[in-house]
């Protein structure tokens, strides 16, 4: 109205936000200096975080790869494994960020106590 743009930050843009591309980044940003098939993924993820973050959409979708080939290799041998992954994927991608976080916390807490700080 009045020719105001209504702010981008909207409930759409943070419904869609993907704590799979951050969870995959944060655990992958390691290895994925010494593996060239794991720094193409380091890379899927930081350009899903960075677009993120510019609340445009995320063109990679790495989520959706990750998921496929997560249900494809589940799904002949536990098909009802499958279908409860596919049902609470998001549900799971936030569960694994909790505990990447808290995992790297306790590294922390360790090489403080390491060091003697």
């Amino acid at each position: 109205m009045f020719g105001v743009k209504q702010s981008s930050l909207s409930k759409d843009n943070l419904k869609d936000f993907n704590i799979f591309c951050l969870t995959s980044f944060l655990i992958l940003v390691i290895p994925g200096l010494f593996s060239k098939k794991l720094r193409r993924l380091t890379q899927e993820a930081f350009n899903c975080i960075s677009k993120k973050i510019a609340l445009k959409p995320c063109d990679v979708s790495l989520d959706d790869k990750a998921r496929a080939k997560l249900l494809s290799q589940t799904a002949i041998s536990h098909p009802k494994l499958a279908k409860f992954i596919a049902h609470y994927f998001n549900l799971l991608s936030y569960v694994l960020f909790i505990v990447v976080i808290i995992i790297f916390l306790y590294l922390l807490k360790g090489l403080f106590h390491l060091l003697g700080l």
